[in-house]
C-alpha cells in the first residue's frame, strides 16, 4: 500500500498504480474493475477518510429516513 498502488484524491476516488511511494501515475489505471474495487477498498481501510470525506458521509446520513437506526449500523 502506497508504493504500488494508492488514491490520486486530485483525479479520481479510485486507486491508481504508482510509479514510487506516494507518487501516482499520472494517467494510469488498473485495467480489471474488480481490482481496482479490491485496492481502493484497502486504501481507504488503511489510510481513512480525510476530513471533507467523513464530512459527505454525515451529510447522507442525515438524509436518510432513519439516520440513527443507520448510524447504529454504520458502528457495528
Amino acid at each position: 500500500w502506497r508504493i504500488d498502488y494508492g488514491l490520486d484524491p486530485q483525479r479520481t476516488m479510485l486507486a491508481v498504480p504508482y510509479r514510487a511511494k506516494d507518487v501516482p501515475s499520472s494517467r494510469a489505471e488498473f485495467g480489471y474493475p474488480d481490482i481496482a474495487i479490491v485496492l481502493t477498498c484497502l486504501s481507504y481501510y488503511y489510510g481513512g477518510l480525510d476530513e471533507k470525506q467523513v464530512a459527505v458521509c454525515f451529510s447522507q446520513l442525515l438524509k436518510q429516513n432513519n439516520p440513527a437506526l443507520e448510524y447504529e449500523t454504520w458502528i457495528e
